[in-house]
């Protein structure tokens, strides 16, 4: 089985996605990035890896990544979103092809497992009496239990869970509750077990963090974005949030 990486996007947000697709590049385990975009133009023969699929229209989440899908052999899958860049394998503080193999092995373990998380762990959602392996259970009752954090999943599991039609907050709220109704369970690493980027804010604004690292390698973003910018205050207790043109954030940050 080739080691298969799963992304949706549109060409509302190719720039961003690029930054995506040339992020993933670099990592050993992957073999194939699927990618179902409407973007005609999107640069698929930069890298081998890469296999485009081409939309007709932009259908939204859930209708791309379904055709995205489809179009995928493997039965496991890393799914991961469209403006979620990740470091360079070797800034990764866990090693990421010997994850990506646990969490592939442990979905082999326990047919109920609909899919292993990889993002950040918090304890509110865990169900500790429950271990696989070094994963532990989310709670059936946790709100969001199908997420669409960084994670592996069983490809024919995804399938059931998206319907057409839906966005990414109603596919997460919506196929958390079919999760329940069908027995899947989804387990999560302890810790950051793949460190990101989330390059989107209510998927309108760039995040201040990512047009730093944008601007730092030379990635392009669409001059008509919008920044939202999160710091921290003197205090550290809590932050200040604002949005900035992002003309206006670069000409602040040099000053």
């Amino acid at each position: 089985m080739r080691n298969t990486v799963v992304v949706q996007s549109c060409k509302k947000f190719s720039e961003i996605c690029k930054a995506t697709m040339a992020s993933l590049v670099p990592y050993d385990f992957i073999d194939d990035i699927i990618l179902s975009t409407d973007d005609k133009n999107f640069p698929s023969s930069v890298n081998s890896k890469i296999k485009l699929v081409q939309l007709g229209s932009d259908g939204g989440f859930s209708s791309n990544m379904i055709t995205a899908l489809d179009k995928t052999e493997a039965d496991r899958i890393l799914v991961i979103l469209d403006d979620y860049v990740l470091p360079h394998p070797s800034k990764q503080k866990v090693n990421q092809n010997s994850l990506f193999e646990s969490a592939i092995k442990s979905l082999g373990e326990r047919e109920d497992v609909a899919c292993i998380r990889l993002n950040i762990f918090d304890k509110k959602c865990a169900d500790f009496s429950d271990n696989l392996n070094e994963f532990v259970r989310v709670r059936d009752d946790f709100k969001y239990i199908c997420s669409l954090q960084p994670a592996v999943w069983r490809t024919e599991s995804l399938k059931k869970l998206l319907k057409k039609g839906e966005d990414a907050w109603t596919a997460e709220l919506s196929g958390s509750k079919r999760m329940r109704k069908l027995g899947m369970r989804a387990y999560i690493s302890q810790f950051e077990a793949m460190a990101h980027i989330n390059a989107l804010r209510f998927g309108k604004y760039v995040r201040d963090k990512f047009v730093d690292y944008a601007d730092e390698n030379n990635i392009g973003i669409p001059r008509n974005m919008d920044v939202f910018v999160k710091k921290k205050l003197p205090s550290g207790e809590s932050s200040e949030k604002k949005i900035v043109n992002i003309s206006k954030y670069r000409s602040e940050k040099k000053h």
